[in-house]
């Protein structure tokens, strides 16, 4: 078998990987010098064919069938220099930071997997220029490490930042990175918990007014045996501090503003509100065992990043789960004014029993503590029916998501079509709800008011091809701009932004809504309607913000966006 080269001549040392399909280990040898290499003593079956060389990107073959006995001959494995990443990497106030460490990875290399990407890193030099090559093209979370940081898990934590980018296949992406927490304020103190040192634990800090395409930034700080702490740099503005400690009490989030100072002293005293309760059953009064009771602060704001907005109202608030007399507790409760939620169990006797519960709030005094709080569950509602495809067949694997009209902002209810393409959505309000339906290679189809019950319904979606969005993305200038990833948002939809931002992830996890050298990036298909199209590359941003679709009748619209 032969190692091809797309570059040049075929290259020497390198080290083929064999490797049976869904395994992540196989045999491995290394190419002569005319890059043949040979591997015996493969077992029947299915086998993909791996390079990789220090001047190469990796690469891998298509899975070939390998006959009991036989030989297989004429492999080929092409390799190319690939992508990369380079640029400037400052601070705030466009200082280099010489000595950062910039490390590229791939959700399939997280994952063990290399088929996908890699693991990558790269350095800055006295002029804050780093460069990654020889990538594979495609998506990537991209983290900057201080190399100023002590060499401790717990102090690289304290200054990680991180962002997604696209890397093309056959190009360098020019992808100058600043670092807010660099040059910023250090953030010390005390966490106190009823007047004496926390002895241990750690503080999450969370911006979720990150100037990248998560709009999520995270430091993690430990909390030493005296109770002291440090951020080395945060940046001005608004943060979460959650407080995570062994013992009792349990955790506690904070609100901290940063000032933009050098230092800022900041001590903690942990709170000591605490609300507690039960969840029973409307009819009976039986105990409600396995439910989930969210307590959210009414003073946040919505988020705008996509991993913000994903995250963003999970990591706002806080979750307890009844115990078999149905009983909760939050402890540590800052004060304020919260917003209570209950969603029925999901596993055991008694999921898909009971409906949602939303509406109830709760106002707590700096150390109150109330324990007077019962909720009763309304049995479940619940909307049935089935999903077909081309030509009225029935379409298996479909997604369906329900979300309440009224609270669209809460987790919605989610079911995947059968072979016969039914579903069936379970602990529901009463009430309307907005579904969202997709699969592969359909448009997502949206299908408003569909009205819970609680006997026999069937709830008929037939999804269609509808058409494909392609835009362009362009710098000030008007010129093509790789790296850019865009998404598009529904503006006649009910449904919570968190959905637009799941599938905007995925598809990034994918490959899909990337910019490449030519600017142009694939979205997906959608049906007719209003829609608001955003795309960010970095600090960049850009939006055309109302296209109608209105009776279009074409199979693809293209459009472009101006990144600034």
């Amino acid at each position: 078998s032969e190692l091809g080269d797309a570059v040049d001549e075929a290259p020497s040392g390198a080290l083929a990987i064999v490797a049976g399909t869904g395994l992540l280990s196989g045999e491995s040898v290394l190419s002569k010098r005319d890059g043949t290499f040979e591997v015996r003593g493969l077992a029947a079956g299915a086998w993909k064919f791996s390079a990789q060389h220090r001047d190469f990107a990796f690469s891998t073959s298509e899975p070939i069938q390998v006959a009991a006995g036989a030989t297989v001959e004429g492999v080929e494995i092409a390799l190319s220099s690939g992508g990369g990443l380079e640029g400037r990497i400052t601070d705030r106030h466009d200082r280099p930071l010489p000595g950062a460490i910039v490390v590229a990875a791939s959700p399939a290399g997280l994952t063990g997997s290399r088929e996908g990407g890699d693991l990558y890193q790269g350095v800055a030099d006295a002029s804050g220029h780093y460069q990654i090559a020889h990538m594979q093209g495609g998506g990537y979370f991209v983290a900057v490490l201080r190399g100023d940081a002590a060499l401790s898990p717990m102090s690289f934590l304290g200054t990680l930042q991180f962002d997604l980018v696209t890397v093309p296949t056959d190009a360098v992406l020019e992808y100058d990175i600043i670092d807010r927490s660099a040059a910023a304020c250090r953030v010390y103190g005390q966490v106190l918990a009823g007047g004496a040192p926390a002895a241990a634990g750690g503080i999450f800090a969370l911006s979720f007014e990150g100037e990248g395409m998560l709009g999520l930034e995270v430091k993690i700080a430990q909390v030493r045996s005296d109770g002291t702490y440090e951020f080395p740099g945060l940046a001005p503005g608004a943060y979460q501090f959650n407080y995570g400690g062994a013992g009792r009490g349990g955790d506690a989030q904070m609100r901290v503003n940063v000032p933009d100072l050098p230092e800022y002293k900041c001590d903690l005293a942990l709170p000591e509100g605490r609300i507690a309760g039960r969840v029973i059953a409307c009819e009976g009064g039986a105990p409600v065992r396995g439910a989930q009771v969210l307590l959210r602060s009414k003073e946040d704001r919505a988020p705008t990043g996509l991993l913000a907005q994903l995250i963003g109202g999970e990591s706002r608030g806080e979750r307890a789960s009844t115990r078999d007399d149905g009983s909760f507790e939050f402890e540590r409760v800052s004060p304020g004014s919260y917003a209570l939620e209950v969603q029925p169990p999901r596993w055991g006797d008694d999921r898909g029993k009971y409906a949602p519960r939303t509406g109830d709030s709760v106002e707590i005094a700096d150390g109150e503590v109330r324990t007077d709080l019962e909720f009763a569950l309304s049995p479940s509602w619940a909307i049935r029916g089935r999903v077909t495809g081309d030509g009225g067949q029935p379409q298996k694997g479909a997604t369906v998501l329900a979300y309440a009209r009224a609270t669209p902002e809460l987790e919605p209810s989610r079911a995947t079509t059968s072979a016969e393409g039914e579903f069936e959505l379970l602990s529901l309000a009463e009430g309307r709800h907005e579904l969202l339906v997709w699969a592969d290679g359909y448009a997502e189809k949206r299908v408003a008011d569909v009205k819970s019950a609680q006997g026999p319904q069937s709830v008929e979606i037939a999804l269609e091809r509808g058409f494909e969005i392609r835009v362009r993305a362009l710098d000030a200038l008007g010129q093509p701009l790789a790296g850019a990833v865009a998404k598009v948002v529904p503006l006649d939809s009910a449904a919570g932004v968190s959905a637009d931002a799941r599938r905007a992830i995925g598809g990034f996890l994918k490959g899909q809504g990337m910019s490449g050298l030519d600017g142009w990036m694939e979205l997906g298909r959608f049906m007719p309607g209003r829609y608001r199209i955003e795309a960010t590359r970095g600090t960049l941003r850009g939006a055309i913000d109302e296209v109608g679709f209105d009776g279009y009748g074409g199979t693809a619209m293209e459009s472009s966006i101006t990144l600034k």
